[in-house]
């Protein structure tokens, strides 16, 4: 039978070991360092992880920051929160200016709360200054990934040239998805994009193709891809700019071309689709006429990048004609906007039960309604619903007989106007009502 060892044995092998951890009472160590590791403007600004390993809470504490080798400065931090046993802080210490790719920072704790530091373990922190520095042309970026096959192993973090933490990734559970997060940042400010592999391998896990990149004004500005090991990272300055990329309908299947469509409808079945502008949440279609027909213009907004084609309440397009398009973007919802884009046509088609008669376009019925029909006094009005006042109309009177008994031309109006007709005597007419190239057949009474 085994004979369990005495609980004295035991208790004499653990206090002194809790007893040597607390024999220093103004002991520090350096964590991490979590600032920049490029110079941004030829300047970097030291950030620290430090924790406190002494049995007093850190008050204060004196760190020598050496460039190359020589002593740039002393930096007498005096922390906002006192730091107990085992705490962490993280102090952003005085920038270094004058500091080249290659350069060599380095950290050295010499006081804690005015002490001499009583551990010399982790006091001295080398730190090259070695990172890839590259340079976004705008302050708008898109982090863009496409996962590997082991998708939850694999995040990344933005982070200020201070060391905080701007952005992060959300959990990525979906082999060979691409995933894309939009970001205003700070005009000419520098950050860390950090990509990180928690199983070690990058992001070569049987999808060769997987990525995670940082992205501005539509063009590749940082890009992990492949067995990075695990952990990736840059220094990306952003740009002053604000993003705005041309934008236009597209020419390319995403998810359809409609730079130069044709056949549209207006009952909802027919889609515009512009190229997407990262970053931006409202978009502006503008709709002019081809040269040769009356003026008109229409502007109309969304959230989205896609456009549904409808018969609108104000100055809805025609069917059978061709507009001109050209789009625009706002990353403030519309409150301001990047300039328009190339232009593009677009033809508007007859649907089903619309079809043109006689060599001329037959406007819906819907579209005008005249009344009273029949007349008591030979006066008509017009209704319009849903039809632009781009140009004149035209009403032609037409006996029994086909004979041509009143002409008349007035401007088009949004709601009911009343015919500039002379009095009709009592019978049966037509009224033919030309707007454009649309025109209205309605026969009328006069009692």
């Amino acid at each position: 039978m085994r004979i369990p060892a005495p609980i004295p044995t035991l208790v004499a092998f653990v206090i002194p070991a809790i007893v040597a951890g607390q024999s220093n009472q103004y002991d520090s160590r350096i964590d991490a360092y979590t600032g920049l590791r490029a110079p941004c403007d030829g300047a970097v600004q030291p950030v620290l992880r430090i924790q406190n390993v002494g049995g007093e809470t850190m008050t204060s504490c004196d760190i020598d920051i050496l460039k190359n080798g020589v002593v740039d400065n002393t930096f007498n931090w005096v922390l906002a929160t006192p730091a107990t046993t085992g705490q962490f802080r993280q102090p952003v210490l005085p920038p270094v200016n004058g500091v080249q790719e290659g350069d060599v920072l380095e950290f050295r704790i010499l006081t804690v709360n005015g002490q001499p530091d009583q551990g010399p373990a982790e006091n001295i922190l080398q730190v090259p200054m070695t990172d890839d520095k590259v340079d976004a042309g705008s302050y708008q970026v898109r982090v863009e990934v496409l996962t590997d096959g082991t998708p939850g192993e694999t995040s990344w973090t933005l982070l200020g040239a201070n060391g905080a933490v701007v952005a992060q990734s959300p959990a990525y559970t979906l082999a060979g998805e691409r995933y894309t997060t939009d970001l205003a940042l700070s005009p000419d400010a520098c950050y860390t994009f950090k990509v990180d592999d928690a199983g070690g391998d990058g992001l070569g896990e049987a999808r060769e193709a997987a990525y995670v990149k940082l992205k501005s004004l539509g063009a590749d500005v940082a890009v992990a891809s492949g067995d990075f090991g695990a952990q990736f990272r840059n220094v990306a300055q952003a740009g002053t700019v604000n993003g705005c990329v041309p934008t236009q309908l597209t020419t390319t299947p995403d998810p359809q071309v409609s730079c130069g469509a044709m056949g549209l409808l207006l009952n909802g079945s027919s889609t515009l689709h512009a190229e997407e502008v990262p970053g931006a949440n409202r978009y502006q279609f503008r709709f002019t006429n081809v040269p040769g027909q009356p003026a008109y213009a229409r502007n109309i907004a969304g959230p989205a990048r896609s456009l549904t084609l409808t018969r609108w309440a104000t100055l809805p397009l025609k069917r059978g004609r061709t507009y001109q398009v050209q789009v625009r973007a706002s990353f403030d919802n519309g409150a301001t906007w990047c300039a328009f884009g190339p232009t593009c046509n677009v033809t508007i088609s007859w649907e089903a039960g619309a079809q043109p008669r006689m060599m001329d376009a037959v406007a819906d019925a819907a579209d005008v309604v005249v009344f009273p029909n029949p007349s008591a006094d030979g006066r008509f009005s017009l209704m319009l619903e849903g039809m632009d006042a781009e140009e004149d109309m035209q009403v032609e009177v037409l006996d029994a007989l086909g004979a041509l008994v009143a002409s008349v031309q007035q401007p088009m109006a949004e709601g009911a106007q009343l015919l500039a007709l002379p009095a009709l005597g009592p019978g049966m007419y037509m009224l033919r009502i030309t707007i454009g190239e649309a025109v209205l057949m309605e026969r009328v009474m006069v009692r």
